[in-house]
């Protein structure tokens, strides 16, 4: 059974906690702001795909 995780901001206050959450979640997995890994992110052992997809073109 396929399982979604849906993040919802809402509001001010909302867009700001989102905001600062999907910056650290990027941030804990090596991914940059231009949506590629960084060298020090290693691709065994990390969930990345818990919310996150990784396209053939490694985006």
């Amino acid at each position: 059974m396929p399982r979604e995780i849906i993040t919802i901001q809402a509001g001010q206050c909302g867009n700001s906690i989102g905001s600062e959450f999907w910056q650290q979640l990027c941030l804990e997995h090596g991914i940059n702001q231009d949506g590629n890994l960084e060298d020090f992110a290693k691709e065994d052992g990390d969930r990345k795909d818990v919310f996150f997809y990784r396209k053939p073109e490694n985006r």
